[in-house]
C-alpha cells in the first residue's frame, strides 16, 4: 500500500494544555516519538509548535487518517484536523501531465 502525505493540526486552550502536567507531557512527547510512530504504520517528515500559541502542525506519511487518529490524546485536550496533502513538486508534476494529456 503506497503511503499518503498529511498535514496535521492539533490545538488546545492554554488551560488544557498537557505541558502543564509533566505525566501528559511526557506521554504526548512519547506518543509523537518517531519510534512509537512507525508502530503505527506512520513516518513524520516533520513538527512545529507555532511559538506562543497551543498549535502543533505535523507532517506525517500514513497509510490512512485512521492510523493518525491513534498517535495520540490529543482530541481528549483539543482539536485534530486531519488534511489529505501532497508536495508542490507533485502538484506540478500531476498539472503539467494533465496539461500534456489535455484532461
Amino acid at each position: 500500500m503506497t503511503m499518503t502525505l498529511f498535514l496535521v493540526r492539533h490545538h488546545h486552550s492554554a488551560e488544557r494544555c498537557p505541558a502543564q502536567d509533566p505525566e501528559m507531557g511526557a506521554m504526548i512527547l512519547n506518543h509523537l516519538s518517531r519510534p512509537n510512530v512507525r508502530r503505527c504504520g506512520v513516518r513524520v517528515r516533520g513538527e512545529a509548535v507555532v511559538r506562543d500559541e497551543h498549535t502543533l502542525y505535523f507532517i506525517p506519511d500514513a497509510d490512512d487518517e485512521d492510523s493518525l487518529r491513534e498517535l495520540g490524546p490529543f482530541r481528549r485536550v483539543g482539536s485534530l484536523d486531519i488534511y489529505p496533502a501532497t508536495t508542490c513538486a507533485r502538484r506540478r508534476e500531476r498539472r503539467l501531465r494533465r496539461a500534456a494529456t489535455g484532461e
